[in-house]
């Protein structure tokens, strides 16, 4: 699976996309199941979504790529904050692999400092 986080255009709705109704649902599925592994914070289960060939962007660094460096760099995200949460507000539908999905990110960084985002993220998976 790929991942990158970065601003983007959208269509109004998921219905402007070109999809099947069972590719829709079947990332929206993909979408929620990823965020609740990653909201479990449990880098094994988190790891199950990612290869050697895996890549995640989170702008401005650069992309890290394999699945030991992707599980390193949330290891060390996790560590940053003493809460950190996530949430799926909509999932845009590019193809039967391909979606963007609109999240909202919230929690705590250490040392007691708030934090909150509105993210957009494109996740591409294969096989």
């Amino acid at each position: 699976m790929d991942i990158s986080i970065a601003g983007t255009f959208l269509p109004q709705s998921s219905a402007d996309c070109e999809v099947s109704i069972e590719d829709k649902d079947n990332n929206r599925q993909r979408v929620k199941a990823f965020v609740r592994d990653l909201q479990s914070k449990h880098l094994e289960r988190l790891g199950r979504w990612f290869t050697d060939s895996s890549r995640v962007w989170i702008p401005p660094s650069k992309p890290v790529v394999g699945r030991k460096r992707i599980l390193a760099l949330f290891r060390a995200i996790f560590r940053m904050y003493s809460d950190l949460n996530w949430e799926v507000e909509r999932v845009y539908c590019i193809d039967g692999s391909t979606a963007i999905f609109a999240s909202k990110s919230w929690g705590v960084l250490r040392p007691k400092k708030t934090y909150q985002n509105a993210i957009l993220t494109l996740i591409q998976c294969d096989r």
